[in-house]
């Protein structure tokens, strides 16, 4: 029996956008990453190109701090998914001209990556 070869990690880039009052976000590869599933192992990082911005995680946090920022059209830091698989409830922060405007997507972390 040949043993399963670990998947590798991978970049998650998600792309913050607001559109009127309602947050958009994006991957390359998924046009709607408000909930993005990810494996241990794999790593994140967030672009927002209306506003300074902030992801803080409410509750725990699948990295190894507990939230990260950006300069409006800057990634954030990348960082890796190193929490237990479940679900991740974070708030991102971004700061508009008139005002700050708040969402809260989510991360889940699969079973599978380990």
């Amino acid at each position: 029996m040949t043993p399963n070869p670990r998947r590798e990690a991978k970049l998650h880039a998600v792309h913050i956008r607001i559109d009127g009052k309602k947050f958009v976000y994006t991957t390359p590869d998924n046009p709607n990453a408000t909930t993005i599933v990810v494996q241990r192992g794999d790593r994140v990082k967030w672009n927002c190109g209306h506003g300074n911005y902030s992801i803080l995680f409410k509750n725990e946090s699948p990295f190894t701090g507990i939230g990260a920022h950006g300069r409006r059209g800057a990634d954030t830091e990348v960082l890796e998914i190193v929490g237990k698989p479940g679900s991740y409830k974070y708030a991102v922060n971004v700061v508009l001209p008139d005002g700050p405007v708040v969402d809260d997507p989510e991360i889940i972390v699969g079973g599978g990556g380990d």
